[in-house]
């Protein structure tokens, strides 16, 4: 009995609080991720990026939806290097739908059409 008694003496004389939970560290700062700026679209990929849209809202077919990226590089391109009109580029930014695109087609020369075309059939198939 007398050891029990030492026994529960020593473990209650060894019992300690467990210690103080170390306080939580403040949730680091929050910072802003800084990324470059955007360059603002030109008028020609704001165009063809339009009419890019009107064609895949139409249920663009296979053959378009795998060259849609090369066709977006050839009309901007074209429309750079030929000087579409503000004009044209007005009415090919605001076309309510792609059934509508021939009323564009008068605002660009003959000249500017042809190149798009070219360009459009010398594309990889």
């Amino acid at each position: 009995m007398k050891l029990a008694a030492a026994a529960a003496l020593l473990v209650a004389g060894c019992w300690h609080d467990p210690p103080p939970a170390a306080p939580e560290s403040p949730p680091p700062p929050q910072t802003a991720t800084i990324r470059p700026r955007a360059e603002p679209h030109t008028p020609c990929e704001v165009a063809v990026e339009h009419v890019i849209a009107l064609v895949e809202q139409g249920h663009a077919d296979s053959m378009f939806t795998s060259h849609k990226d090369q066709l977006r590089a050839v009309g901007i391109a074209s429309c750079q290097e030929m000087q579409w009109s503000e004009e044209a580029l007005t009415c090919l930014r605001e076309l309510p739908s792609i059934e509508e695109l021939a009323a564009c087609r008068e605002r660009i020369t003959n000249e500017q059409f042809n190149d798009v075309v070219k360009r459009v059939e010398e594309l990889p198939p």
